[in-house]
């Protein structure tokens, strides 16, 4: 049986995805497995506390590398190059290098160079991290080395690792904390998903926000459902937020009021789950409730 897949997506940071979603995995707890697919900011380890921790290196694409030994200074992989990433080296020793954020590893540099000096070669960019956390499930999670590319193709191999390891352990449940925004890892987190809630705000940017991620959502075909955070700093904004998306045909799980608590309970690392104030406790027992509802477990 194929675990089910609910990722936590908002469009905007700072919206309270990673908390509410760790809040979600410590009611879970041993029935699901967790999985951090914001790769470029990875966060959820410092609530999930993660032990027995084992690492494999992420290469991503291959860079274009050229052998100075080998180069003769004829210049014809800087003429062919369309992406800018040969640059010249004038008043050194060398004439060409490679400047490999620009690189698109086509290849075409390899194809003209008459000594074979160039090569495409792998580089370590990230990480993929297991262990177990806290919340007693088994974690995986990306980890993207500062400025590297390929945070799409990090969260696709964290995904399809997540999945192994859930049919592995008999989980029933993957839940994902997806990145902000709606670029190529938020792409790649929802995809294929069993539901998507979109955590958001009563802010311009957080309606704006939303409004993109559930344009996402809908054009890639997923189920989608909402949860209000940080309620009651703008009733009106509010009002018309939830009045557009029960007109998109969202649901919406759960609300969570502004409250100085979260930052009580974040600083002690814990999860709103784990608090003492009565609201915040049973709304995110509600919320983990109307999940398993909607997905059907």
């Amino acid at each position: 049986m194929n675990a089910k897949e609910i990722v936590f997506i908002s469009g905007k940071g700072g919206a309270g995805k990673t908390t509410i979603m760790a809040s979600i995995a410590y009611l879970a707890g041993e029935k699901a497995l967790i999985s951090d697919c914001d790769v470029d900011a990875a966060d959820l380890f410092i609530l999930a506390l993660p032990a027995k921790t084992s690492s494999v290196p992420f290469y991503g694409m291959e860079k274009a590398v050229i052998d100075q030994q080998l180069c003769i200074r004829c210049e014809k992989c800087f003429s062919v190059c369309r992406f800018d990433a040969v640059k010249r080296e004038k008043g050194r020793n060398k004439c060409v290098e490679i400047d490999l954020s620009a690189c698109q590893s086509c290849g075409r540099c390899m194809d003209v160079c008459p000594v074979d000096a160039l090569r495409l070669e792998k580089k370590e960019r990230g990480k993929i991290i297991s262990g177990t956390s806290r919340f007693h499930s088994p974690m995986i999670y990306g980890v993207l080395e500062p400025g590297e590319e390929n945070s799409g193709k990090l969260v696709t191999e964290v995904r399809n690792l997540a999945k192994n390891e859930a049919q592995k352990f008999q989980k029933k449940i993957i839940l994902i904390d997806g990145p902000p925004g709606i670029g190529c890892p938020a792409i790649a987190s929802i995809g294929n998903t069993h539901l998507v809630v979109i955590i958001t705000e009563a802010s311009l940017s957080g309606f704006h926000d939303a409004k993109r991620a559930l344009s996402l959502a809908r054009k890639m075909n997923l189920k989608t459902a909402a949860v209000f955070n940080k309620t009651g700093l703008n009733p009106d904004l509010e009002t018309e937020m939830r009045d557009f998306f029960s007109q998109s045909g969202v649901e919406i799980l759960a609300s969570f009021p502004f409250s100085a608590e979260w930052n009580e309970i974040l600083r002690e690392r814990q999860t709103i789950a784990e608090t003492h104030e009565p609201f915040l406790k049973q709304e995110i027992q509600k919320l983990y409730q109307n999940l398993l509802k909607t997905i059907g477990g």
